[in-house]
């Protein structure tokens, strides 16, 4: 079979949705729509006569026919993945790809990024933002989500554990006056990201609140949006430790009643572990460590 009748593409496309077992979750890896993997992989089965996925449940699962196919062709697309890597290694050597969570991104690593670029001028720092739950592509060297990926070519630490304490701005204090309890908050308007619904209730509960009727809230579509409507005097935020601190040191945000409790699920630093010695990785993940230890020497006691 020629690659003039089968595009090299529409093979990567069957694999990113065969590993990852979800058309949506490939989309997000291969920066396209759900629509056009579909088309592809629909596009593919005619061109084979045989269908390669069950598409009446979810996960998508494989076919007879697409197990197997998949299994020819995961390593070969390995190692043309890996031809490209090593070529752009060579040729620039001393880059590094940081993928992962546009919030972890802008503020926690970017505050500190400079630390890193006048202790190893020698090595040049790419960021790219992606939303927290998308799957790990596989051309970057490190990556930062919220959770595991669970890609068994994946070595995968937890960075920081997602803790929390209601913050707001004194400007929205000075408009709806001071608040002195947690139950006041039930009066107040807060704010949450779209994928954090029961974020207030499980912060409550760890507060002794759990029957709390919350009733004033608005959701957001990202933790950025939510951290920069708190800053905006919008409402009352679930602040995380790690993010914060830069805001309340300079006023910008004001810690409220309540202990720092962990809200879900932690921020994971993934890189491949076939690359573990690579010394660039090497030294950008011992630099992430130990910055994040010395961002955590300070958090108070966290109700688990």
């Amino acid at each position: 079979m020629a690659f003039d009748r089968v595009p090299l593409n529409w093979i990567r496309t069957f694999e990113a949705a065969a590993r990852l077992r979800s058309f949506q979750n490939a989309a997000l890896e291969l920066h396209v729509t759900p629509g056009a993997i579909s088309q592809q992989i629909r596009k593919l089965e005619l061109e084979l006569g045989q269908t390669l996925f069950y598409r009446a449940q979810y996960p998508v699962a494989l076919t007879e026919t697409g197990e197997e196919l998949f299994e020819r062709v995961t390593r070969p697309l390995q190692q043309i993945e890996q031809a490209i890597l090593d070529n752009r290694n060579s040729n620039r050597g001393k880059q590094i790809n940081v993928w992962g969570s546009r919030f972890f991104m802008r503020l926690w690593l970017l505050p500190r990024l400079q630390l890193f670029n006048d202790g190893r001028p020698d090595l040049l720092v790419d960021l790219t933002t992606a939303p927290p739950l998308a799957p790990v592509p596989c051309d970057c060297d490190i990556a930062i989500r919220v959770g595991f990926d669970g890609n068994p070519d994946l070595h995968g630490e937890e960075l920081l554990r997602r803790v929390a304490v209601p913050v707001c701005s004194p400007e929205y204090l000075r408009r709806h006056g001071p608040i002195g309890h947690v139950r006041e908050y039930a009066q107040h308007h807060l704010l949450k990201g779209s994928l954090h619904d029961d974020e207030w209730g499980l912060w409550l509960a760890l507060n002794n609140l759990g029957d709390a009727k919350l009733s004033n809230i608005t959701t957001l579509s990202s933790s950025d949006l939510v951290h920069a409507a708190a800053l905006e005097g919008v409402g009352i935020a679930l602040g995380r430790l790690g993010f914060i601190e830069n805001d309340l040191k300079a006023g910008r945000l004001v810690q409220l009643p309540g202990n720092a409790s962990e809200v879900g699920a932690p921020f994971y630093l993934h890189y491949r572990k076939d690359r573990a010695s690579d010394p660039a990785i090497r030294a950008f993940t011992s630099w992430l460590r130990k910055e994040m230890e010395r961002c955590t020497l300070d958090f108070p006691p966290v109700l688990p």
